[in-house]
């Protein structure tokens, strides 16, 4: 009798997790309840991705004309094209023998390792498989989950993509990650989040000095921080798919001030999480976490956002 009662109480704190899960899939982390981990069966890894090889961001277009009527704003918007265009063909140019260098670094196969590995070392998740696939759509990925063996198995998507710099300074790597569980009628997701590395050269250099402080040694430099990227994001996720903590601003004062490479003027306010070497390993007010350069992150003492 004792042990019904347990496993009725277990289903129903499950039942209410996921109806919470559900309600707050939109604001950002989904946490991997403690109440979840004894119904996870087996669990396999997936890590989807297009991408053979490191891509570049492109420029996208905007508008040069500030203020004006019809004839400025169009010909602002022909104009803003024109130099968008203008820019990626160099960049693309100079790039090019970069990623010529990179064709025998397959960083897709480098990060499935390094996440199985780091996965396998969680009991609970009972990891038995991982696989390399292109990208899938939430479809998809509901699909493969249903086709699970059984009730309670697990399937880890871990949806990548990585990008240099349209000034050739700085890489991007983004791992989205989500943990859809086997149930009837279909799978349920159960964790979510995202995880960004961030890596960019200290000094104010030209597009083509980037590119050669990259590419020396046959891109010694690159391929080291793309080893950095994929051993700190595993053990990022990893980690965080073990804490069953929500975290939010109210019960985290925002201490930090970070600078986003990649977004013109971008930005904010964010809990250090901590610090690693020359890296700093933050958590966005929506609970993901980016690791990034000691130099983009600004400290903020007795400060609240």
């Amino acid at each position: 009798m004792e042990k019904i009662i347990k496993s009725g109480i277990q289903s129903l704190l499950c039942g209410i997790t996921l109806l919470l899960l559900t309600a707050c899939t939109s604001l950002g982390r989904v946490p991997l309840d403690t109440n979840q981990r004894p119904t996870i069966h087996q669990s396999k890894e997936i890590l989807s991705t297009n991408q053979k090889n490191l891509e570049l961001e492109l420029m996208e277009s905007t508008n040069l004309a500030a203020t004006g009527g019809t004839t400025n704003l169009v010909v602002g918007g022909v104009l803003g094209s024109m130099y968008a265009a203008h820019e990626n063909k160099q960049a693309e140019q100079l790039f090019k023998p970069l990623r010529q260098d990179l064709s025998d670094t397959h960083f897709e196969q480098l990060m499935n390792q390094q996440i199985s590995h780091q996965l396998k070392s969680i009991k609970w998740l009972h990891l038995n498989e991982h696989n390399l696939m292109p990208e899938l759509t939430n479809e998809q990925k509901i699909n493969i989950a249903n086709n699970a063996t059984t009730v309670g198995d697990a399937v880890i998507y871990v949806d990548l993509s990585y990008k240099l710099s349209n000034g050739l300074n700085a890489l991007k790597v983004v791992a989205h990650v989500e943990i859809y569980r086997k149930e009837l009628p279909k799978a349920v997701l159960i964790y979510k989040n995202e995880f960004q590395y961030m890596d960019k050269l200290d000094t104010l250099k030209s597009r083509q000095d980037n590119v050669d402080i990259w590419s020396e040694n046959n891109a010694a430099r690159m391929r080291q921080t793309m080893n950095t990227a994929a051993l700190m994001l595993s053990k990022e996720i990893a980690a965080d798919i073990q804490d069953p903590v929500q975290h939010h601003k109210s019960k985290r004062p925002t201490n930090v001030w970070y600078t986003n490479v990649f977004l013109k003027g971008g930005g904010g306010s964010a809990y250090l999480k901590e610090i690693k070497g020359n890296k700093n390993v933050i958590r966005l007010k929506y609970g993901e976490i980016v690791i990034l350069n000691d130099s983009l992150v600004e400290r903020k003492y007795n400060w609240r956002e």
